[in-house]
This record gives C-alpha cells, sequence and structure tokens, in this order.
C-alpha cells in the first residue's frame, strides 16, 4: 500500500484557494497519470471545487452538515464525530 500525501490550502475569502486547488490537482494528475486516486475536500458550504475541476458531485459537506443536524435530532446516541466519519465514508 502506497502512503498518501496531505496537501492542505487555506486562507481569506476570494484569495484564489479554489483555483488553486484545482490547478494542483489537475498538475498532479497530469504528472501521475491514471495511477493515482486523488481525495479532494473543500470544506465550504457553497463549494465550487468541483465546477472549477469540471466534475460533479452527488454530496457537498454542507449536504453531510444538514444529514448530521438531521439525524442528531433522532438519534442522539452516535457522537457528532462518530457521525461526520460515517457520512464520509459514504461518499
Amino acid at each position: 500500500m502506497r502512503k498518501g500525501k496531505i496537501i492542505a490550502v487555506a486562507g481569506k475569502g476570494g484569495t484564489g484557494k479554489t483555483a488553486i486547488s484545482a490547478l494542483l490537482i489537475r498538475e498532479i494528475l497530469k504528472l501521475a497519470g491514471q495511477d493515482i486516486c486523488i481525495l479532494a475536500i473543500d470544506a465550504d458550504a457553497d463549494s465550487n471545487l468541483p465546477d472549477a475541476l469540471g466534475i460533479a458531485c452527488d454530496k457537498t459537506t454542507g449536504d453531510i452538515r444538514e444529514s448530521l443536524l438531521e439525524e442528531k435530532q433522532r438519534d442522539v446516541t452516535l457522537d457528532v464525530r462518530a457521525q461526520f466519519e460515517g457520512k464520509i465514508a459514504e461518499i
């Protein structure tokens, strides 16, 4: 099993984080070829990264948040972290 790398991009709104992230992802894919998997997480509830990459996205972090809030009202036995990890695994 190959070890993964983590690249985090952070900054104030409107500074180009999404554009830089999309360019980074495209370049990594270009250099590595098809023999690579990339998990890109845009933590912004108004996620634009899928659009910048030209891909469809079934669920967003905003969707996960809303789902967690609904489940929290119904099921208080699981802690929030366990619920979040479960939702991420569904994606």
